[in-house]
């Protein structure tokens, strides 16, 4: 099964850093740079299973588009970043990544 994943940050190096990582684990990502692009993204592509948003974007913020996506949709796991998770979360990625792939090889 492939995994969809839609990542919405105004950065696009954020977006781009995420992007290659997911891609990395064999996961299908697509991206948005902000809220509204991210509905239309949604909209185009029902099957994505995971939503990764920025919580500050232009247009329209994270916060604003789940609440909008929640009305519409069911999908059960989102995580909403800010400034000072954006890092973290890519360096959770990475331990994720790490722990995983040790796993696979023993």
């Amino acid at each position: 099964m492939e995994y969809k994943i839609l990542v919405a940050d105004d950065d696009k190096e954020i977006r781009e850093a995420i992007e290659i990582y997911l891609t990395n684990e064999q996961m299908k990502v697509l991206t948005a740079c902000d809220g509204q692009e991210a509905l239309k993204v949604l909209e185009a592509n029902p099957d994505i299973h995971l939503i990764i948003m920025d919580l500050m974007m232009p247009k329209m913020d994270g916060i604003q588009a789940i609440l909008q996506i929640r009305k519409e949709k069911e999908i059960l796991l989102y995580f909403l970043l800010n400034q000072r998770t954006k890092m973290l979360f890519l360096v959770l990625i990475l331990v994720l990544m790490t722990i995983l792939q040790s796993l696979l090889i023993s």
